[in-house]
């Protein structure tokens, strides 16, 4: 598998590039995506155009030298042109069927240079010598629009030029050797100045093809750091969990979801017992250690996919748990207490015990039409009161008991 360029190799390519480079293996597969759908749009848009103007040649050279297509002529011309419109007729079925387009610079070159073959072996056969002029300026034209009208690359042109050339052999046949010189002097000439355009068309449409790789990965950079940005700005700096905003956004977003399921969101208020009495003992680097392996703790309880642990403000922080009921509320509480308790971590300044310790708020809300999303935030906070007002280090769920109801 080719190894992806960064956009360092691709900077350098625009600087740096030689004439006809190839474009790197890393960037093929997508160039030749690039070239297909501009193939693609080309024959969609075109090909009406270019059938019309090909009936028209045809129609315009049956009227306008009809004295003179008689006997050798007549059969040559007829022969050229049935040659011409098979080839022109295969390539445009080809043109749109998906799987040929992928490849057209591998067949198109035989379709256009079978027909600029034909066109000069007829010009190299007649005895009309006007007839033979117009053959060789059919010939001239079908180059050019299979050659540059239809975008192919400098290969795929020296290819379909050098197809195109074998119909020179009827010379050897010819009853005039002067239009065979006819012929080969003007398609030469027409060759080289197709293979030349082809040339430095390709090398611009390498360096476009460059510059939109380098948009793209710009566009893909920006779309990154926004992300980022985003995720940092719903992030808690310190313990990594999400922050006041986020806590926001999700509650919004579950109490919504609540309300149309008619399934119980459970909200839980956790506080450090005696926090400050702790920054004030050990210093607010130890403190700010402290909230870092709490968060950990709520980390390691909180696992379900829709679950989401919080650092609401200070020591503060909440765990948001959908469709959960008081049951399941309860068991979430005790499990971080658990947790809280198994770090173990010192506290000589704590009533609570001899180790950091939590006291939590448990409230547990079925939405309906009466009642607000803030209202499940107050009676968690509330029951957090009357969990520390309890002594702390302990959980409470909310009742009317515990506080009246609040808005």
């Amino acid at each position: 598998m080719p190894q992806e360029l960064s956009r360092s190799d691709v900077e350098s390519l625009t600087r740096h590039h030689r004439w006809l480079e190839p474009v790197p293996a890393a960037l093929q597969l997508r160039h030749a995506a690039l070239r297909q759908r501009e193939f693609t749009r080309l024959v969609a848009v075109w090909w009406p155009l270019l059938l019309a103007a090909f009936v028209a040649f045809i129609g315009f050279t049956v009227w306008l030298y009809a004295g003179e297509l008689h006997g050798r002529d007549r059969v040559v011309f007829a022969a050229s042109e049935l040659v011409s419109v098979t080839a022109g007729m295969i390539g445009l079925a080809l043109a749109f069927r998906p799987g040929w387009q992928a490849s057209h610079e591998r067949w198109l070159p035989w379709t256009f240079g079978t027909i600029v073959a034909a066109k000069l072996a007829a010009a190299t056969l007649m005895t009309s010598r006007s007839l033979a002029v117009n053959e060789v300026h059919m010939a001239v034209l079908v180059t050019i629009v299979g050659a540059l009208g239809l975008h192919l690359g400098v290969r795929a042109v020296a290819r379909g030029c050098a197809i195109g050339a074998l119909g020179l052999l009827a010379a050897w046949w010819s009853p005039t050797p002067e239009a065979a010189w006819l012929a080969g002097g003007h398609y030469g000439l027409t060759a080289a100045v197709c293979l030349f355009v082809a040339a430095v068309r390709q090398d611009k449409d390498r360096m476009a093809f460059y510059q939109s790789v380098l948009l793209d990965m710009e566009r893909q950079e920006v779309q990154r750091l926004n992300q980022e940005l985003g995720e940092l700005a719903r992030r808690d700096g310190l313990t990594g969990l999400a922050n006041r905003r986020a806590f926001d956004e999700a509650l919004a977003l579950e109490w919504d979801r609540a309300r149309r399921t008619g399934r119980p969101l459970a909200l839980l208020m956790v506080d450090v017992d005696h926090f400050k009495a702790y920054n004030d003992h050990f210093g607010h680097p130890a403190g700010d250690t402290c909230l870092v392996r709490l968060a950990e703790a709520l980390s390691a309880v909180v696992r379900r996919p829709g679950d989401q642990a919080a650092r609401y403000g200070g020591e503060e922080f909440t765990v948001l748990l959908p469709d959960t009921d008081e049951a399941g509320a309860e068991a979430t509480a005790r499990r971080l207490t658990e947790e809280v308790d198994r770090l173990a971590l010192p506290h000589p300044k704590s009533s609570a015990g001899r180790h950091v310790s939590v006291s939590i708020g448990v409230a547990v809300a079925r939405p309906d039409g009466q009642m607000a999303r803030d209202n499940l935030v107050d009676r968690a906070d509330a029951a957090l009161y009357a969990a520390k007002h309890g002594g702390r280090h302990r959980h409470v769920l909310w009742s009317e008991a515990d506080a009246p109801p609040v808005r």
